[in-house]
């Protein structure tokens, strides 16, 4: 997203998967979906607590694996999760931008949700296409025909 706001002539297409820059939920929203759950797990180290904070992001219990869990584990006790969400891009700021761009967001992402990211984004890129992902959450799986269809728009 930076890239096509600062130098928007070195982007010949853009491919924007779940992008955290265009929209998102208050923070206070977000956090109180986890924290919780976090708290829980801080206090008893219990991984289902772990499950339990990645839920909401993955919308269903079967699509969070051992990895995930270890992951969110590792980044908790040695790595620190702050509080920061990524800036959000303005309309000015991608006004020279003109190239063709594609944008898959997820059904039920609550910490970039859909339909505010392709709201916004149709008014600030012009040459745009749009594809969800039904069902999934910020935790998701992009299927054969899905990546079939990136490589289609990139070939185009």
């Amino acid at each position: 997203m930076k890239l096509m706001c600062i130098a928007p002539e070195k982007v010949e297409k853009s491919v924007l998967i779940v992008p955290a820059g265009i929209a998102k939920e208050t923070k206070l929203k977000a956090m109180l979906s986890a924290a919780y759950p976090m708290m829980k797990y801080l206090n008893t180290k219990d991984e289902e607590w772990l499950k339990k904070v990645l839920l909401p992001m993955a919308i269903e219990e079967n699509r969070i694996g051992e990895a995930d869990i270890e992951m969110l584990k590792y980044s908790v006790e040695h790595v620190g999760m702050g509080a920061r969400f990524p800036s959000v891009v303005k309309a000015k700021d991608l006004q020279r931008f003109n190239a063709p761009a594609l944008i898959i967001v997820t059904e039920y992402d609550r910490m970039f949700p859909s339909k505010k990211i392709l709201a916004k984004a149709k008014k600030m890129i012009p040459n745009l296409k749009t594809h969800m992902l039904k069902g999934q959450g910020q935790m998701f799986t992009l299927s054969d025909d899905d990546i079939d269809m990136i490589v289609r728009f990139i070939n185009e």
